[in-house]
């Protein structure tokens, strides 16, 4: 099924280099990986799709374009990423906080979080 859809894209793309598109607007990855998760693809065959398609004159905005997290879990990632806010918020808004203390405190979080990051996520 995976390879199929692979080779469906593939010949797709062969085929459209002779169309011509009216819509000017560049596609990039998120769009392409947001029309592929409406028609139901599931997240292991859109990344096999999207590795596919690498390289292919699309669009980039930047070098990291998020076409891997946008196939995880959503709600996951948004409830830790809203727990490390929430945390900072309730230490920063806190009575022993001091103002001085915010910008070290802020460098001190992104630090460690980087750090944790860079040892667990390989």
């Amino acid at each position: 099924m995976e390879k199929k859809l692979i080779n469906t894209v593939q010949d797709f793309l062969k085929e459209s280099k002779e169309l011509k598109e009216l819509n000017t607007d560049k596609y990039q990855w998120s769009d392409i990986n947001k029309a592929l998760m409406a028609t139901g693809f599931g997240p292991k065959v859109i990344i096999k799709v999207l590795q596919n398609l690498k390289g292919k004159k699309i669009k980039e905005d930047a070098d990291i374009n998020e076409d891997y997290i946008e196939v995880m879990d959503p709600s996951l990632l948004h409830k830790a990423k809203q727990n490390i806010l929430t945390a900072w918020e309730q230490w920063r808004r806190g009575p022993e906080t001091e103002r001085q203390d915010i910008k070290p405190a802020a460098a001190e979080l992104k630090k460690d979080l980087t750090d944790w990051m860079k040892k667990n996520i390989k």
